[in-house]
């Protein structure tokens, strides 16, 4: 993953947790954005997001998320001054898929040398 990417992906995901917030729907009051990735062209998002709750009340969160995808991403290229603003696809992040994320990200984040 380029340093743009991640660059890009850490203002999405910055960017949406305060849409989010900001958002009045009670179905997406408990969501967590874990993690944001970005394909290497720039158009596509997946947002990996966590949910407080059952797995119906994810389920819901989810379906709210991804029908206020299109609104989500007018607010994302108003903010961010990108020349493409990403597609967005919300998915549950579970347990597994999130410590695979962090183990990732340290080993991106090391420097040459630091061993």
């Amino acid at each position: 993953m380029g340093k743009r990417t991640l660059q890009v992906g850490r203002l999405i995901r910055n960017a949406l947790a305060e849409l989010i917030i900001e958002m009045r729907d009670p179905r997406v009051k408990e969501v967590t954005l874990t993690d944001v990735v970005i394909s290497t062209d720039l158009l596509y998002a997946k947002v990996y997001v966590d949910v407080f709750g059952d797995e119906a009340e994810a389920a819901r969160a989810i379906r709210a998320l991804e029908r206020a995808s299109g609104y989500l991403r007018r607010c994302l290229a108003e903010r961010l001054n990108l020349r493409n603003t990403p597609e967005l696809r919300f998915l549950f992040d579970s347990d597994l898929r999130r410590g695979e994320r962090v183990s990732r990200l340290l080993r991106d984040t090391e420097e040459p040398g630091d061993e």
